[in-house]
């Protein structure tokens, strides 16, 4: 008797001692038996070269036979049982994923942006990639990679590298452009071509190549 069409089916083995990505199945519409090792039907593939993926123990398979022969099966895709069963970020026909025990892939069209995640126990390493960047994120801290600049961040500090270059953590920070500034709360430095002005409060002195200035000229040394 031939067995032909699709036959639904559940992993009983992914450990494929030959490593061709066989898996060990039963198709309780058949039989309460495990099956011999199913072939798999991929997409792709070639020496040295194809699409290599083996669901887990336990998920659910269509089962095929070679010219209806059930000593030949195939197994030919997957299924879902429930909602419950598909990745977390599966949320519409836009977003493709591929998720695996400790990994996710996901293309999101309606967005354009690609993400991918590799979640640990005690943080999440990510990189987001859309149309207005790159954002590498690793626990708490984060690179940006954009068109017109470059940021670094870690809370409190941050370094973003654009058309200037500033440094900041709190309050303090320092500006590289032109000139350089220095700043922490109400007093500041700032060093420029021809000129050096420290400033704390209603406090500053100001230094040129020929002046000294203290509190905008009420003390002045030539």
């Amino acid at each position: 008797m031939a067995f032909y069409g699709k036959y639904r089916g559940k992993v009983i083995d992914n450990d494929d001692p030959l490593k061709l990505g066989r898996l060990k199945t039963m198709a309780p519409a058949l039989s309460d038996e495990e099956l011999t090792w199913a072939l798999p039907c991929t997409p792709y593939g070639g020496p040295k070269v194809g699409w290599y993926a083996l669901p887990p123990v336990g998920a659910n398979v269509w089962i095929e036979f070679r010219a209806g022969d059930t000593d030949y099966p195939i197994w030919v895709g997957s299924f879902w049982s429930t909602q419950d069963d598909l990745p977390p970020d599966a949320s519409g026909p836009a977003v493709k994923v591929l998720q695996t025990d400790k990994m996710v892939l996901i293309l999101d069209d309606e967005n354009v942006k690609l993400t991918v995640q590799v979640p640990t126990d005690d943080a999440t390493y990510k990189i987001e990639m859309d149309k207005d960047g790159i954002v590498l994120t690793a626990d708490q801290v984060t690179a940006t990679v954009a068109r017109d600049k470059i940021v670094l961040k870690k809370t409190p500090c941050t370094v973003e590298v654009a058309d200037d270059i500033t440094l900041k953590k709190a309050a303090a920070s320092i500006t590289i452009a032109d000139s350089i500034a220095s700043k922490n709360g109400a007093a500041s430095i700032e060093v420029a071509t021809a000129n050096i002005d420290l400033k704390n409060g209603a406090s500053s002195i100001a230094l040129s190549p020929a002046t000294v200035s203290v509190n905008n000229g009420a003390l002045e040394v030539m």
